[in-house]
């Protein structure tokens, strides 16, 4: 039946132009989050999903995420990443209150330790690994037009 293909495309393109207009909208606020330290909230949770959406194929992982964003007074750090209840569950805590470059990497940092819990491959506690590829990977993220 024709009908259900049409509204199956027109589903298809309705996801396409809202994803169109994320990504403009971020582009065109780019500049402004950049110059100012503290980017807005929807904001930094759509640049983190993204971000998150982007390692999970590029280390080519499949693990469930729940990102948690706040301030770093009440983490007492610029992120963390910790196992969750079920198998390759896993939960992300970023401060907000950094440079989105900042926010960028530390997302990419959290995600280098889910890769290394779901490889099981790390050497000693895996910051060293973590700190080494996390600006790296968020210049590919920048340079592959992600965000």
């Amino acid at each position: 039946m024709v009908l259900p293909r049409i509204a199956q495309k027109l589903g298809t393109l309705k996801k396409a132009v809202t994803r169109s207009k994320i990504d403009e909208s971020l582009r065109k606020n780019y500049k402004m989050m950049t110059d100012k330290n503290i980017t807005p909230y929807r904001d930094q949770r759509i640049i983190a999903l993204k971000v998150i959406d982007w390692c999970l194929e590029e280390f080519e992982i499949c693990a469930s995420i729940k990102l948690k964003l706040g301030d770093y007074n009440k983490f007492k750090c610029w992120g963390q990443c910790y196992e969750g209840n079920g198998d390759h569950h896993y939960i992300i805590e970023i401060a907000k209150d950094q440079t989105l470059r900042d926010f960028v990497a530390t997302v990419v940092h959290e995600m280098i330790h889910v890769k290394q819990w779901v490889t099981g491959e790390w050497q000693g506690d895996g910051e060293a690994e973590a700190e080494r590829w996390q600006y790296l990977l968020s210049s590919k993220i920048w340079n592959d037009n992600i965000l």
